[in-house]
């Protein structure tokens, strides 16, 4: 299955039709946060990525309301609300929660994490699932959370991240790290950029 990942394109159309090209050749596309800057232009991002006509999974970055982000999927037929829900396509379990990008420890996170991971070792014991897991905010000490030589990600994320093991995980955030990937370990974790990534699964 071929899955498109994008993030932070910050109402820029440009980037968005880089991810529509790339969305030709996959089932599914995941948007992990600030597609708006500051929310504007985002109904007509939504209204956009909706006619790629196949699912659309997004959260909210640090530049879109939830309240308003939701609301606007609400009313789509292809875009999803997805913040700290988890999804099954075919046999890959995808969880996604934006969590905090602007601090290391994210308690209502951690606490949403954690039921999910009870309902994911269910999941494994039944299927051999493929899990794959998405937030805004970067693991903490990766190559997706430097800054100015400093680590700025969430230890939270990176936490969950080793406890839950996904084959992928998926960030934005931090504008530097575009396009960069690292290893938490046995994890891919990437930074997809605005222009998005095919990845296959």
């Amino acid at each position: 299955m071929n899955i498109v990942v994008c993030n932070d394109m910050h109402s820029s159309i440009r980037h968005f039709r880089e991810i529509a090209e790339k969305s030709r050749k996959a089932s599914l596309v995941i948007c992990a946060g600030d597609v708006s800057m500051f929310g504007r232009k985002l109904k007509k991002i939504i209204s956009m990525f909706d006619r790629l006509d196949k699912p659309v999974l997004m959260i909210p970055g640090n530049h879109e309301e939830k309240k308003v982000l939701k609301k606007l999927c609400s009313s789509s037929r292809n875009v999803i609300y997805a913040e700290g829900k988890y999804f099954v396509f075919n046999n890959i379990v995808i969880f996604l929660y934006s969590a905090d990008g602007f601090s290391y420890y994210d308690k209502a996170f951690e606490k949403k994490a954690d039921r999910f991971y009870t309902e994911l070792k269910k999941a494994r014991r039944k299927n051999n699932v493929k899990y794959v897991f998405v937030s805004h905010a970067p693991p903490y000490n990766t190559k997706l959370d430097i800054v100015a030589g400093e680590h700025v990600g969430s230890i939270s994320v990176k936490n969950f991240i080793i406890k839950s093991n996904p084959v992928l995980s998926v960030h934005g955030h931090i504008h530097p790290c575009f396009g960069k990937s690292d290893r938490i370990k046995n994890t891919r974790a990437i930074n997809a950029g605005p222009w998005g990534r095919i990845i296959r699964l």
